[in-house]
C-alpha cells in the first residue's frame, strides 16, 4: 500500500515538473502529506521481512536474492531522503525564503525531485520483484 501510494506520488510529481508554478506548489503540498504512509508501507515491509526471516533464518541468510532486496530497500530509503530533502527545498522556495549563496535554482532542484521520482518508481517495482523471487527461491 506505501508503494502505491509512492508510485502515484511518484507520476504526479512527473507531471507536476511539466506544469505550471501552481500545480508545482499543490504538488508540493501533496507530497509533504504522503510521507508518512509511504514510510508506514516501508516499516511493515521490514517487519514482515524480518518475521519472515525469524521464521526460516538458515535458508533466507544464504539466499543472494534476500541480500539484493535489502539492498534495494536501503537505496529505496536513501532515495525517500534525498526526495525529502528535495521537496523542502523547493517547498521553501514556493513560500518566498531566500537560497543560500550558490544554491541550487528552481529548476535544478525540479530535476532532481524527477530523477527521485524515476528512481523510486523502479525501486518499488524491483523490491516487488524481489519478494517475489525470494519467495520462490526459498
Amino acid at each position: 500500500l506505501g508503494g502505491g501510494f509512492a508510485i502515484a506520488a511518484d507520476r504526479a510529481t512527473l507531471r507536476a515538473r511539466r506544469a505550471g508554478p501552481d500545480e508545482r506548489a499543490r504538488q508540493l503540498e501533496r507530497l509533504a502529506g504522503v510521507h508518512r504512509p509511504v514510510m508506514t508501507g516501508l516499516a511493515v515491509a521490514v517487519a514482515s521481512g524480518l518475521l519472515m526471516l525469524a521464521a526460516d533464518a538458515d535458508t533466507l541468510l544464504r539466499s543472494p536474492v534476500l541480500w539484493v532486496k535489502l539492498g534495494l530497500l536501503a537505496l529505496l530509503l536513501a532515495n525517500g531522503g534525498v526526495m525529502v530533502r528535495t521537496q523542502h527545498a523547493l517547498s521553501a522556495a514556493h513560500t518566498g525564503a531566500r537560497p543560500a549563496a550558490g544554491a541550487r535554482t528552481e529548476e535544478t532542484w525540479w530535476r532532481c525531485l524527477a530523477f527521485t521520482s524515476r528512481a523510486s518508481f523502479a525501486l518499488w517495482f524491483l523490491v516487488l520483484l524481489g519478494g517475489t523471487f525470494l519467495r520462490t527461491a526459498s
